[in-house]
């Protein structure tokens, strides 16, 4: 069997050990900086598959700011307990890192 034809396993996300998720979450988070750095010149500026790319990052990164607007409109309206909504933060590096120490300490 070549190495063409060996498909790599694919291990469900919750029987991960700690390291390789935390790992595989700073690796994605690495790409998505790459990516909202990202600022096309010259001819890719007008490239349709870069445009429906950047496009869909815009989309994908406005998510997490309307679920933190609709929270708060839904706390102010007095709807439900401030206690029943989850706190919504973005993933930075130093957050990763930190869980990324918890973990060790907890793994010991």
């Amino acid at each position: 069997m070549s190495k063409r034809e060996k498909k790599k396993e694919i291990t469900p996300i919750k029987e991960m050990k700690p390291e390789r998720l935390l790992g595989i979450l700073d690796q994605q988070l690495r790409i998505l900086d790459r990516v909202l750095a990202c600022r096309p010149t010259g001819m890719a500026k007008n490239d349709r598959l870069v445009l429906v790319s950047l496009y869909q990052m815009v989309k994908e990164t406005k998510i997490i700011d309307d679920l933190v607007m609709f929270y708060g409109w839904c706390k102010d309206m007095g709807i439900g307990s401030s206690s029943e909504y989850p706190e919504v933060n973005k993933i930075t590096e130093n957050l990763l890192g930190t869980l990324g120490e918890f973990l060790a300490r907890n793994d010991e």
